[in-house]
């Protein structure tokens, strides 16, 4: 199980330099500055007609990221990257955001969204093969529906 040799050396030390910035960061205030950029990112995300809600609403069962919910999700992603725009795609229809408090701006978030918003606006997806090799899951769509969805995953929410 335990295998004797060179430990990742490189890796620790990088580990190690995160481990400061946590600790002298602090992990309350980074949790602080974490609800605040999700509430942030989900009532900004609201506004956007087109795009439903996928994280859970209370932070105290949320993360550091925030899903929103589209049919095209996986093509908008990519529209997304190619604006260098940082988001993960999930299946089925899903865009993430990560917002980590050490590293992410309120400003960085409406940027993302405003980009969001004009590509919804302008979007030319089409779903083919070559927008899988820019997204983080980078595997093609089943060619059958997904039955596990939850009943709002398409829908915008307004109640949420």
């Amino acid at each position: 199980r335990f295998l004797s040799g060179t430990p990742p050396v490189l890796g620790l030390a990088a580990a190690q330099t995160g481990i400061e910035l946590v600790i002298e960061a602090g992990i309350e205030r980074l949790r602080t500055k974490s609800i605040a950029l999700t509430e942030y990112a989900i009532a900004r995300a609201r506004a956007i007609p087109e795009i439903g809600i996928g994280s859970p609403i209370d932070p105290a069962t949320r993360g550091s990221h925030v899903a929103v919910t589209h049919p095209d999700a996986r093509a908008l992603t990519a529209e997304l990257i190619d604006n260098d725009v940082i988001v993960d795609f999930r299946e089925p229809d899903v865009i993430r955001f990560g917002l980590s408090p050490l590293t992410t701006r309120f400003a960085d978030i409406e940027a993302a969204l405003r980009m969001l918003q004009s590509v919804l606006g302008t979007s030319k997806r089409d779903n083919n093969r070559s927008a899988w090799n820019r997204v983080t899951d980078s595997m093609p769509p089943s060619p059958t529906p997904t039955t596990n969805r939850p009943e709002h995953s398409h829908r915008p929410s307004t109640s949420r």
